[in-house]
């Protein structure tokens, strides 16, 4: 609860320096940022070789370590075009690297919840098939109804729809593991990934739904959102080495 209570003040600090930025420069509020996002990838490999030789632990946070890597790399390739190339870094090369981390992450999801439920009656199916196609559904509606009928919004549609189909999926997968391992000495920490995982997607989806009226900008309070989703995935890392 020490460290808990040690990443809600850590992350009230960095919203409120960045209300004293004018994102005019790049300022440790971002580096800090770009930090909590590659100790993530870093820890998640840590884990991943602690676990040489099991079954379904190294394969499953590499993939996750792998995935925290290529969101560091979009970071690094956005922060690059707007600071240096002073450019509107959309659509860039950072979004592929974006997708991936969603790719990745429902992939070490996905390994992990299938090996330790392997039955998954047609409840579960529709709930982790039904849901994220729900909101990703209703994403394209609301999208739609800003934007309008226009033919040369096709890719902005489609764009924002992968993406949030991709948020929503971890989002799903996160919940459901947190409740297979629930009862589990791995309970405490699961919970904290699946918090951690969702504090990230509750971030994305709250930016894209910005984007579609065009209101996000570099000082925004969803920026602030993502340091704190990031800090409780490190710390449950740091438990899962420990926990077994």
């Amino acid at each position: 609860y020490k460290i808990i209570a040690l990443i809600v003040v850590i992350g009230t600090i960095h919203y409120y320096a960045m209300l004293e930025e004018d994102g005019s420069q790049i300022y440790p509020t971002d580096i800090f940022y770009v930090i909590t996002i590659l100790l993530c990838g870093v820890m998640s490999i840590v884990v991943a070789i602690h676990y040489k030789g099991s079954e379904i632990f190294t394969k499953a946070y590499f993939f996750l370590g792998i995935g925290f890597f290529s969101w560091f790399v979009a970071e690094i390739l956005w922060l690059y075009n707007i600071f240096v190339l002073n450019i509107d870094p959309y659509p860039s090369w950072a979004d592929p690297f974006y997708f991936a981390y969603y790719v990745l992450g429902g992939i070490h999801l996905y390994l992990n919840t299938k090996f330790f439920k392997k039955s998954w009656n047609s409840k579960i199916k529709a709930w982790l098939i039904g849901f994220p196609i729900i909101v990703t559904v209703a994403y394209i509606g609301f999208a739609y109804s800003v934007w309008g009928e226009n033919d040369e919004l096709t890719f902005d549609l489609f764009y924002v729809a992968t993406n949030v189909l991709g948020i929503t999926v971890v989002f799903t997968f996160a919940i459901f593991g947190a409740v297979i391992f629930r009862q589990s000495v791995l309970g405490s920490t699961w919970l904290l990934i699946a918090i951690g995982l969702m504090i990230l997607g509750i971030a994305d989806f709250w930016y894209y739904l910005l984007e579609v009226p065009e209101e996000y900008t570099l000082m925004h309070p969803v920026n602030a959102i993502w340091p704190f989703g990031f800090m409780t995935v490190i710390y449950a890392l740091y438990l899962h080495r420990k926990a077994i």
